[in-house]
């Protein structure tokens, strides 16, 4: 999420910087400002879902991962046992 947030910064100081040399009314700014902190928050809404969601799907593949590796020690160690 940082990423993106970056990224947004970075477009749009580089597109402002291509204008030639006019500057952003106050007006402008305000309307500039009160898209940015809209987006911004639909933007944090919609990444903190899919962290969310990614979260639970990576912990349970992680769990799962844990799991196979516990269960191959534990018939290593049981047939090593018994042989």
């Amino acid at each position: 999420m940082k990423n993106i947030f970056k990224a947004g910064i970075l477009i749009f100081v580089g597109l402002m910087s291509c204008q030639d040399g006019e500057q952003l009314t106050p007006e402008q700014r305000y309307i500039v400002d009160t898209l940015y902190a809209r987006q911004l928050n639909t933007l944090r809404l919609k990444g903190d879902s899919i962290c969310r969601t990614q979260k639970d799907s990576m912990y349970q593949m992680a769990v799962d991962s844990l799991q196979d590796v516990y269960l191959e020690e534990f018939e290593y160690y049981f047939r090593k046992t018994y042989e």
